[in-house]
């Protein structure tokens, strides 16, 4: 009898159709139409294996191969949303995003972002991934850029080589140089400004989680006009600046996209000479130092202190800067800018439900030239949401405050 029950039910596949209809996570409950019996039958059955496309089932001494249901576009696009357990062990990965952006500079826009994870031929399924991002923008303000960057990791981590190209056209502000010009409203003025820059370094491992090694610099920036030229303390509205140096940190962060673990010191010296061209010869000293640390169960603390300063006769375009959308939030980018730069920030971030997040942050910060950096002091506080899109990749909502009822709005990835 059970032989011809199993025989009926074969029979019926080859006459009908099998449809899935749940599959917990080793077996599934699989109705069976009969045509010839014009009689449905539910049975559960062991998954074996499957394909994109395809169910194998074990049923007593036989296989029963059950196709997937077809999903819509808007399911298929749904998933891919809601898939953020990325498999880093796979040779090469490859995400793709579209969607809003905001931020206070470049207004509402469109960002596309096409993101690849791959290994070396080499390298351990249980290293950290090299990684390449292709992203592209426009906006509402008449915004728009082109950028390409990511990082390599080479066998055992021996090496390690960061990239960055990136090609902006926007509108923009500008308040002049130092604090007290950027302190002042009526100094406002537009711009159009285009902008080329590439950075690279190539580091090697030289101590157990200590990497040096060479980094270039060449960044183009071209402004069409300016209302008030004497903000540019008579410099010119271009600049070409070409840079060599050295560059040496210190990493034991879980993962560098996205810590939640672990230390990260560096120290860059940038040299800037008359002999590769420049008009504006300085010298610049950047250090960062940042900490990551579990607090409890989906928390954890990110902190940062940040400098950089400059020696000698720097262009206008390469002063250091505050403001943006990662770091001094709350602040138009490059609304005070002067030869020196110094700030530190602490963010928790705290993971509520499913893939849903928040921060918090407070911080502060100045520029400066003559060292009087307490006369200067600008706070920094604000809190957001985060989206996890894919493995250490989020949709960011970002609202900071600066002084003086300053804030600003973000919106993006990553």
């Amino acid at each position: 009898m059970r032989l011809l029950r199993i025989a009926l039910l074969l029979v019926g596949i080859m006459l009908g159709a099998a449809e899935a209809l749940a599959m917990p996570q080793d077996s599934m409950t699989v109705k069976l139409h009969n045509t010839a019996l014009n009689k449905d039958t539910v049975i559960n059955a062991r998954v074996m294996f499957e394909t994109e496309s395809k169910y194998f089932l074990s049923l007593g001494d036989s296989v029963l191969v059950v196709p997937k249901a077809k999903k819509n576009l808007l399911t298929r696009f749904m998933d891919y949303l809601l898939d953020t357990n990325t498999d880093y062990s796979k040779k090469f990965r490859f995400s793709l995003l579209g969607g809003p952006s905001y931020d206070s500079e470049t207004k509402l826009g469109l960002a596309i972002l096409g993101n690849g994870t791959f290994r070396l031929n080499g390298c351990s399924p249980e290293s950290q991934p090299s990684n390449a991002t292709l992203a592209g923008r426009i906006s509402t303000s008449g915004f728009w850029s082109v950028g390409l960057d990511g990082n390599i990791f080479f066998p055992d981590d021996k090496m390690r080589l960061y990239y960055s190209l990136e090609f902006d056209h926007y509108p923009t502000k500008f308040w002049g140089i130092g604090y007290k010009n950027g302190d002042q409203d009526d100094n406002e003025v537009s711009m159009n400004r285009n902008e080329l820059v590439l950075d690279a370094n190539f580091t090697f491992r030289a101590f157990p989680h200590f990497y040096i090694g060479p980094k270039i610099n060449w960044t183009y920036v071209n402004v069409d006009s300016i209302a008030r030229m004497e903000l540019l303390n008579g410099q010119r509205l271009y600049s070409r600046s070409y840079g060599a140096g050295l560059t040496m940190s210190y990493d034991t962060r879980d993962n560098m996209m996205d810590a939640s673990r672990g230390v990260y010191v560096e120290l860059d010296q940038m040299f800037f000479p008359g002999f590769l061209g420049n008009k504006a010869k300085f010298a610049r000293t950047s250090v960062k130092a940042c900490y990551y640390h579990s607090l409890w169960k989906g928390a954890h603390v990110a902190g940062e202190v940040k400098g950089d300063f400059n020696y000698g006769k720097p262009a206008w375009t390469m002063l250091a800067k505050l403001g943006g959308s990662r770091e001094m939030r709350g602040y138009y980018p490059g609304r005070y800018r002067d030869y020196n730069m110094m700030m530190a920030q602490v963010e928790l971030r705290q993971k509520i439900w499913y893939k849903l997040g928040c921060v918090v942050w407070g911080g502060a910060g100045s520029v400066f030239k003559d060292g009087k950096i307490a006369d200067h002091i600008l706070p920094s506080y604000g809190l957001g949401m985060r989206w996890e899109f894919r493995k250490k990749m989020n949709v960011r909502f970002d609202y900071g405050f600066g002084k003086k009822g300053q804030s600003a709005f973000s919106l993006g990835l990553f």
